[in-house]
Order: structure tokens, then C-alpha cells, then sequence
């Protein structure tokens, strides 16, 4: 997971495919999902052109990261773009309390197809060192060709500054 203090990331994670989902499309109501959000990020920034947004896809939604600025986590433009895109509550709430963003770079274990590694840091015997060292090898290797996320799409132009183009 990378941790940055002054380059915005935020999640939003898109509801499952379920009947309140299937009932909105049989009436005519938006759904929430995919597009529904890419369609409110893409209207946020052209009512907000100070902010750049290069958007990901994750396997529970999306993330859009702030390229065109740095921005702190107290700062508040995050109140303003945690609203009006509605980034995921939990994450909001992570920020905060780390004063940092988050934005995770491999994926989840279970997504590959692994458990959880069964020992945790720190490690209270050599054994269970050596149990997640082993875990961690396997963990490499099933992660090599696995993505957290997919470049989508980037709303407005703006320079980007080299801080930023460094995250």
C-alpha cells in the first residue's frame, strides 16, 4: 500500500450486482454503478477545472487520483472531493486519522487465490517467521501477472508536478 501525504488518491467502491440494482434498470432509475460514477467525476471536473483527475479501475470500483497538485490531507479541497465524489466512508475516515492517502499496489490475497498469511508481524517465534516467509514467496509469485488496478480514464489537462509524477 502506498501512503503519500500531499498526493490525493480516492476510492469509491461500487455497489455488487444485486436486485436493488436490477429494480433501478427495470424502472429507469440510474443505477450506481461503473459509468454512473465516471459520469460524476467527468461532471465534478468540469465544474471544478482546478483539479485534474486520472481515474483507475479496481476490482471493487474505482479510484481517481489528484495529478495536477498536491493537496494535504487536511486540506479543504479533500472535504470537496471526498463529497462530491462519494469516496468510500472507511477510507475517508483512514485518511484522516493517518493524515495520508492510501492506494493500494498488489492485490488483496484472496484475489489470487491465497489465504492470509497465518503469522503476523511481529513475529514471536523464528517459526513463524519462516511460515510468512514462505507465504511471501507464494504470495510473489501468484501476484506477478495481477494488477490492483487498470488505468481508465484522466478528466481535464493540467502540468503535473514532479512530486506528483513521481507517486
Amino acid at each position: 500500500v502506498l501512503n503519500t501525504e500531499r498526493v490525493l488518491f480516492g476510492d469509491i467502491d461500487l455497489p455488487s450486482e444485486n436486485f436493488v440494482l436490477r429494480l433501478c434498470n427495470r424502472f429507469g432509475r440510474r443505477a450506481r454503478d461503473k459509468q454512473y460514477f465516471l459520469d460524476a467525476m467527468r461532471a465534478f471536473q468540469t465544474a471544478h477545472p482546478q483539479f485534474v483527475l486520472q481515474v483507475y479501475e479496481t476490482r471493487a470500483g474505482l479510484r481517481f487520483m489528484v495529478v495536477n497538485c498536491e493537496i494535504r490531507p487536511d486540506g479543504a479541497e479533500v472535504d470537496l472531493l471526498f463529497k462530491e465524489l462519494p469516496v468510500d466512508r472507511l477510507y475517508t475516515r483512514l485518511c484522516r486519522s493517518q493524515l495520508c492517502f492510501r492506494a493500494r499496489l498488489t492485490p488483496k490475497p484472496w484475489r489470487i487465490g491465497l489465504p492470509r498469511p497465518s503469522a503476523r508481524f511481529p513475529f514471536s517465534t523464528p517459526l513463524k517467521q519462516r511460515s510468512f516467509n514462505f507465504w511471501l514467496a507464494q504470495y510473489v509469485a501468484k501476484s506477478r501477472n495481477a494488477c490492483a488496478a487498470r488505468r481508465l480514464e484522466r478528466f481535464g489537462d493540467g502540468v503535473v508536478p514532479a512530486a506528483v509524477q513521481t507517486v
